[in-house]
């Protein structure tokens, strides 16, 4: 007995003479998975760097050109808005060629048909006031350009709050995917507000997922007070009693709005109102929302639907817009706190609902969905869901469909559901995508919770 308790003794010390052997292959095996998960060759990130370069340089090229073009672009109603406030006229005075200022030459044959109006709040013209300053190609480039470097800035700040999960070079492999998408393009292009509005968002989402409730609360208020649709945050964080964001939030409004008023006056804010109700164009082409889809359909519209139903349309898209926002408040209340990115996904289906219930839910609007890819990427990849990063890569591409814009009436049968459509599709992938991670999330939390 004593000789086996003595031969045991001596293979037990054997084995911890071993330990630190197994110990140190363990830890060498780690680093190497480490190093498989987070090295980059040094010709991948010179590569992206080169492209990124290449592509900012193509964006100037555009910029070089629309500067010239006004006629093409969004930006010349904002711009003759604030030249018509300097002229002490209304911010809606219509564009025609006796209205548009003197020094911006354009071909009289493009204004034979009536240009519509600014369909932005008063308050927006008074942030581009200064530009009104300056000539019209001076203005062009300044505001392309803050928009481009807005635009990357808000890239950024997306890739460092999930920093500790990805590589150095994936800012640059990020801001790559960013430039080529089709509704960035456009929003340089037309000189649209999407990208400032990205940049409020995106400052906005950090500061209240690490509790700064001031800073998110002041920039989703002026995000607010240049489009309304962003509105759609306010009954979120009610559910979730952010009573500090909401107060900072709609404080903010009210003052962008009070100071508005007294500086334009609040006849123009009537006007503005009589504006957007007077909207008829729901139909084009690059209107990608439910109003937009569904009334290419069934008609309500400057377009030849397939059904001739308006009603029906009409029925149909406050339906499942409100189907759609009870849902996201459904979520939102049943949101896990003490899971990891259970904010950051209702933040995410915030973004995609707005876009998909606003009535003009243009694609440029679509830059926003850069927060949503990067989230939903990030967790499919946690979660080591293969299928969900394919469906996230496929709905990216259907978003990112480039395409003319065309009127309602000229758009074919065939066209409303394919290419005209893609985007659209792209917007539902995005919102089941999105569900599906959050009740994933949620089941594995309580999944640990029942092992604890």
């Amino acid at each position: 007995m004593a000789r086996d308790n003595e031969h045991t003794l001596i293979r037990c010390s054997s084995e911890f003479e071993k330990l630190p052997n197994y110990l140190s292959l363990m830890n060498d095996v780690d680093a190497t998975k480490i190093n498989q998960k987070y090295f980059r060759p040094k010709w991948r990130i010179v590569g992206s760097i080169i492209l990124l370069v290449i592509l900012i340089l193509v964006f100037l090229g555009i910029i070089t050109a629309y500067a010239q073009l006004p006629a093409s672009t969004d930006f010349l109603k904002f711009y003759s808005s604030t030249r018509f406030l300097l002229d002490g006229q209304s911010v809606y005075t219509p564009f025609t060629l006796e209205t548009i200022p003197d020094d911006i030459q354009i071909d009289p044959e493009l204004l034979s048909t009536p240009i519509h109006p600014n369909l932005n709040p008063p308050f927006q013209t008074l942030l581009l006031f200064p530009l009104g300053l300056v000539s019209y190609g001076t203005a062009f480039w300044i505001w392309s350009l803050l928009s481009i470097i807005l635009g990357l800035v808000s890239v950024y700040l997306i890739f460092d709050t999930y920093r500790n999960e990805l590589h150095t070079s994936h800012v640059f492999e990020l801001s790559i995917v960013f430039l080529l998408f089709f509704p960035t393009v456009l929003t340089i292009i037309l000189g649209q507000f999407s990208l400032i509005l990205l940049f409020l968002i995106t400052i906005a989402w950090i500061s209240a997922r690490n509790g700064k409730d001031r800073i998110s609360g002041i920039t989703l208020g002026i995000a607010f007070s240049l489009k309304i649709f962003t509105g759609l945050f306010i009954p979120v964080f009610m559910i979730q009693r952010r009573w500090k964001l909401l107060t900072w939030y709609l404080g903010t409004f009210f003052i962008c709005n009070l100071l508005s008023v007294f500086i334009v006056g609040l006849d123009e804010h009537f006007k503005y109102l009589r504006t957007i109700s007077s909207i008829t164009w729901y139909s084009s082409s690059w209107n990608t929302s439910l109003m937009g889809f569904l009334t290419r359909i069934f008609g309500g519209s400057e377009s030849i639907p397939i059904i001739n139903s308006p009603t029906l349309g009409i029925i149909l898209t406050f339906g499942t817009s409100i189907f759609v926002v009870l849902l996201l408040l459904w979520i939102s209340k049943n949101e896990d706190k003490n899971t990891k990115y259970s904010f950051d996904l209702v933040y995410s289906l915030t973004i995609v609902c707005m876009v998909l219930i606003s009535p003009l839910g243009w694609n440029y609007y679509y830059v926003l969905l850069i927060i949503p890819l990067v989230v939903a990427w990030n967790i499919a990849k946690q979660q080591r869901e293969k299928l969900y990063k394919g469906l996230i890569i496929g709905a990216w591409i259907l978003c990112s469909t480039p395409h003319l814009l065309i009127q309602g009436v000229d758009l074919q049968p065939i066209d409303m559901f394919t290419w005209a459509g893609f985007p659209f599709y792209g917007l539902l992938l995005f919102l089941g995508i999105l569900i599906i991670l959050f009740w994933n999330s949620r089941d594995k939390s309580s999944n640990v919770l029942e092992d604890l």
